[in-house]
């Protein structure tokens, strides 16, 4: 029983240590001026997973890099813009992950706190990376999201978890 919880425990520490969401790129609508890019930034700066913001107010995106000490919750990320008066319109995740092969293909379910991150398609790990655009009406512009909504209908969540929230991504390679 001793050494089953004890797996138990280096498979939990070795998936916490072994994958993580490093950034991302949070696309704006309406950002157009630096009293706008700062009202966004202060808003961001209040989250506790944020580490630093980088703003650009020519590509009207904000570059975040997380903390690996507080857990990253992008639901909050997106209203953080909300409340400043903008609208969200993607976010382009970065997710660090140590597979067992160089280029192992992947069809990767990502959890990380009560929420779980699903792949709608399949692509292949390079350099222990994979950028993913979340899926979640909160977290991207209708438009895009409406490119979207055949493979979120048709492919289902494909992981077996139960998760209090589950959102759906696109590998973007």
């Amino acid at each position: 029983m001793k050494r089953l919880l004890f797996i138990i425990c280096i498979m939990i520490f070795q998936s916490q240590l072994f994958a993580q969401f490093s950034n991302a790129e949070v696309g704006i609508i309406g950002l157009t001026c630096s009293q706008c890019s700062r009202s966004v930034e202060m808003a961001m700066k209040k989250l506790p997973f944020v580490k630093t913001i980088d703003m650009d107010l020519e590509s009207t995106t904000v570059l975040v890099q997380f903390s690996n000490k507080h857990p990253i919750d992008f639901k909050k990320l997106a209203q953080s813009v909300r409340d400043a008066g903008f609208d969200v319109e993607r976010i382009l995740a970065t997710y660090h992950y140590h597979p067992k092969s160089a280029m192992q293909p992947i069809e990767l379910c990502i959890k990380e706190n009560d929420q779980l991150y699903y792949p709608i398609n399949t692509g292949t790990i390079k350099n222990n990376t994979i950028k993913i655009l979340l899926l979640d009406k909160k977290m991207v512009d209708k438009t895009i999201l409406k490119n979207y909504k055949i493979q979120i209908e048709t492919k289902g969540i494909p992981c077996d978890d139960k998760a209090a929230f589950a959102i759906p991504y696109y590998i973007v390679e």
